[in-house]
């Protein structure tokens, strides 16, 4: 389920959800689990895109100069809340490459 609580489904051919590298591979993210979150293809886009990043917290973060323009709008109230976390632990994304994501591809 996508953490940011946007989930489409279809009913006989399951649920529409994308793993986003936090720090990408290209940028040597690791290709493990606490490098990524499940996201919805708009939401996996716009995080890539640094539309918006999240705190080593969980809580989301919508820059001003994202959220300054109209087209945009739909991200703006998701900011402050927090994402749905795994309940194994072991799953958790990295709080420091949340950091990494949001000082190099948010620019917070």
């Amino acid at each position: 389920m996508c953490p940011l609580r946007c989930w489409l489904a279809h009913p006989l051919k399951g649920s529409e959800l994308e793993a986003a590298h936090i720090v990408p591979r290209a940028s040597r993210g690791a290709d493990d689990a606490r490098n990524g979150l499940a996201l919805c293809r708009a939401h996996h886009w716009a995080f890539d895109r640094g539309l918006f990043g999240v705190s080593a917290a969980g809580e989301i973060q919508v820059p001003k100069k994202i959220s300054g323009l109209n087209e945009n709008a739909p991200l703006i109230p998701f900011r402050g809340k927090k994402l749905r976390l795994p309940v194994d632990a072991s799953l958790i994304p990295s709080a420091a490459a949340l950091k990494w994501h949001l000082e190099n591809i948010v620019r917070i």
